[in-house]
């Protein structure tokens, strides 16, 4: 999300002196604050509120209060302060996406939203949120920074285990239910970045610019945000890129036009930590809320209102925006209990990360059923890797990074396991080859760990795991053929050194429990059915991004065909296809039937599904459409997934949806949805190239779907500021523009590591 503390540390020593301090609450509801606990809805107590504030009231409300050279803060990553004359509370957010973060201790460390991905499972993202949520709200803060909807366009992007896939459906739908998980616990949540933020290299400088056209950016870049604001999301975060020669946080077309406009957003927009360049364009294009410091929008933002560049009811829709979901939320009516040292984590939430760190696991690869591993058969064992012990890696970088108490390691999980079952065991996590091959040599099984650790604030110059870990891998699968190789990665990696590897599990940065989660997966007390949330490509030059050009050049040329999309037009075969993944049991698809079409214009698509095999294990089947012939030519895209449990020999029937938006394109004439005549190809099976079952969906009449993008308001800006503006800004606001240099700058060199627990992990055993 934005620029951490440690870089700014190395780069300005005055950030030292930072502090933090507990959110202030609001305090005890007075007769002169009737909209602290009124039964009226939300939007009616927030106009009631904006009727009794001054203009230093409004302009207090839409900026944060990070003094200068504060990276964050003053409190948690930032935090909007309190009025208590008007008892309006401070909104107080805190990272991330993956949990609370900021260094906070005494949270529970989720596994990356790259894992979350991998379930596919809409009831986990629900209670991943619900996590979220309370701890944030038990830490004393009310504002969760997450979730991400950014898509995973290329695997070197520095953020890409803070997505949730390559594909706009499955990212809308996780996303919802982790979005309303959040808020269910008294905290807002924001849906970030808008939009086409798919790199580090540049960012919020004039090199990080997407170029993108209307089509793909609504039907691929946009289209994730729909499901969140019909559901109702309280805020969206610009992004740091520009997009289309225009810096996100002062775009007419992505925040007014489509977001307020087509989309119907009632929420309200947040800039990136920094990610301003502008206070009147900014302003006029829709940003609501300038974080974490101040001056856009309350020295320049008076200025523009008292010069009438920016009209007073632009703020007070600003102010109206931020207030009716603080009200919704409670904020008003709900004190402050927890405090920045409070513990939050517990029993319940653990649970929640072991779930999801278990449904993300990919088994990729499983040759001749090596696993699960049978501990009558399995009487020794080598575990290798430093990434197994000491380098484990439960969080990747930057502002979605999480400490936890511990993290569970795979070698002493493992070791745990061996001593059970009275295994011998053995390790090895040093950095050369032969000494690894010798312990895997004449051990029943050899278990490889290998890991990479990315962040935010700098992209992955390529796909490659380190020489240490190629070198081993190549090693220890000469000496065994009965290797195992654990892939601790936030994306996709090179694997081609794992060629001969009989099992391959992707684990991503699988949170706290890591170690006790893989143990259960590999002997097979949890049945892996994660499925690969993104393409993994057999080498790099296969990806959709390869050209420089695109990455990190910012050309998004090759439009729509992104991930699966791209492999299938391309006709390049991955390592790992969209949708896929490996079970200890087997299952069968049968009777597909696409109904007709209903009264709102959508088409039901049942089919069912059998356990075929001997253990109990869960299915994900996935319904992916064609355009009909003669409409614009749009790649096979997936529509709708379920995610069904099944005993031995179970079968369910499985109803799917198809809705109107599903079968329609973006006509970039009409600048509206439109569905055409004809009949669309569907197709259901295991993955994006695993299509069992074919049907087809008929629809008579070629119709509009959805009303055109509104034109811009008048007074919006077409681009950025103006040059007489933007001396201005950088004349009053010098600070907020040095810092924004500084995110920048640091895209080319990165962020120091972070730790990943309060207790490092170890090579430890015992």
């Amino acid at each position: 999300m934005r620029l951490r503390p440690a870089l700014f540390l190395a780069l300005v020593p005055a950030l030292a002196a930072g502090v933090s301090v507990p959110a202030a609450a609001a305090e005890d509801p007075a007769p002169a604050c009737p909209w602290v606990g009124s039964d009226a809805p939300a939007a009616e107590r927030a106009a009631q509120l904006l009727a009794a504030m001054t203009l230093d009231d409004k302009l207090q409300m839409v900026h944060g209060s990070a003094g200068i050279l504060q990276p964050y803060g003053p409190t948690y990553a930032g935090q909007v302060k309190a009025n208590p004359r008007l008892c309006i509370p401070a909104l107080s957010p805190t990272d991330g996406p993956a949990g609370v973060g900021n260094g906070k201790t005494g949270v529970t460390q989720l596994p990356a939203p790259i894992a979350l991905g991998a379930t596919w499972d809409r009831a986990l993202a629900r209670r991943y949120g619900e996590v979220i949520g309370a701890e944030t709200v038990g830490k004393g803060a009310n504002y969760a920074l997450g979730p991400g909807l950014d898509i995973a366009r290329d695997p070197r992007a520095g953020r890409h285990f803070e997505d949730l896939g390559e594909d706009p459906d499955l990212i809308g739908q996780l996303a919802l239910q982790e979005s309303q998980g959040i808020q269910s616990q008294g905290s807002l949540s924001v849906a970030k970045h808008l939009a086409a933020y798919t790199q580090e290299t540049g960012r919020n400088t004039a090199q990080g610019d997407a170029k993108v056209d209307e089509r793909t950016l609504q039907e691929l870049y946009l289209a994730p945000y729909e499901p969140l604001v019909a559901g109702g999301v309280d805020s969206v975060m610009c992004s740091y890129n520009k997009v289309n020669g225009v810096h996100a946080c002062n775009d007419t077309y992505t925040m007014t036009q489509v977001l307020k406009g087509q989309l119907g957003f009632r929420g309200f927009t947040i800039s990136d930590w920094f990610g301003m360049h502008a206070s009147t364009a900014s302003a006029n294009a829709g940003l609501d809320l300038q974080m974490p410091d101040t001056c856009y929008y309350d020295k320049r933002l008076r200025a523009a209102i008292n010069d009438k560049l920016v009209p007073q009811a632009r703020l007070d829709d600003m102010v109206r925006r931020i207030t009716t979901q603080m009200f919704e939320r409670g904020l008003f009516d709900r004190k402050v209990t927890g405090t920045p040292d409070t513990r939050v984590t517990n029993d319940k939430n653990a649970k929640v990360a072991q779930d999801v760190a278990a449904a993300g696991m990919v088994l990729m690869r499983n040759t001749d059923g090596l696993l699960p591993l049978d501990p009558a058969r399995t009487r020794s064992m080598a575990v290798i890797g430093s990434a197994a012990g000491r380098n484990t890696l439960g969080s990747g970088g930057g502002s979605a990074h999480v400490v936890a108490d511990k993290v569970s390691t795979p070698l002493e999980a493992l070791a745990a396991e061996a001593a059970h079952n009275g295994t011998t065991f053995s390790s090895y996590t040093g950095a050369i080859p032969a000494a690894a091959a010798d312990k895997a040599r004449g051990a029943d099984v050899a278990v490889v760990v290998v890991s990479k650790l990315v962040s935010e604030s700098k992209d992955e110059g390529d796909l490659l795991l380190s020489a240490t870990d190629r070198a081993i891998l190549d090693a220890v699968t000469k000496a065994n053929p009965n290797t195992v190789v654990v892939v601790n990665t936030g994306a996709p990696v090179d694997l081609s050194p794992a060629a001969t590897a009989r099992a391959v599990l992707a684990a991503w940065y699988p949170g706290q429990s890591y170690g006790v989660t893989l143990a259960d997966v590999l002997y097979g007390r949890t049945n892996p059915s994660g499925r690969l949330p993104v393409t993994w490509p057999a080498s790099q030059d296969q990806l959709p991004a390869a050209a420089r050009d695109r990455f990190p050049g910012g050309e998004h040329s090759e439009g729509l065909a992104v991930g699966y999309r791209w492999y299938a037009q391309e006709k390049k075969t991955p390592l790992g296809a969209f949708g896929s993944g490996l079970s200890y049991t087997t299952f069968d698809y049968s009777g597909l039937k696409v109904g007709a079409e209903t009264a709102d214009g959508s088409f039901p698509v049942t089919v069912t599904v059998r356990n075929t095999g001997s253990r109990a294990g869960s299915v994900v089947p996935q319904v992916y459409v064609d355009q009909p012939a003669g409409a614009p030519a749009t790649p096979r895209a997936l529509k709708d997934f379920a995610k069904v449990a099944l005993a031995p020999g179970e079968s369910r029937q499985v109803t799917m949806t198809l809705t109107t938006r599903d079968l329609s394109h973006w006509d970039v004439a009409q600048h509206r949805w439109v569905r055409s005549a004809g009949s669309y190809p569907v197709h259901v099976g295991d993955s994006a190239v695993d299509l069992r079952l074919h049907g087809a969906a008929k629809v008579d009449a070629t119709t509009t779907t959805s009303p055109a993008t509104p034109a811009a308001p008048k007074g919006t800006p077409e681009g950025n500021e103006t040059a007489g503006e933007s001396l201005k800004d950088t004349f009053v606001c010098g600070n907020g523009g040095f810092m924004a240099g500084g995110v920048g700058l640091a895209s080319y060199f990165g962020l120091a590591p972070q730790p990943q627990a309060v207790v490092a992990p170890t090579d430890d055993v015992r």
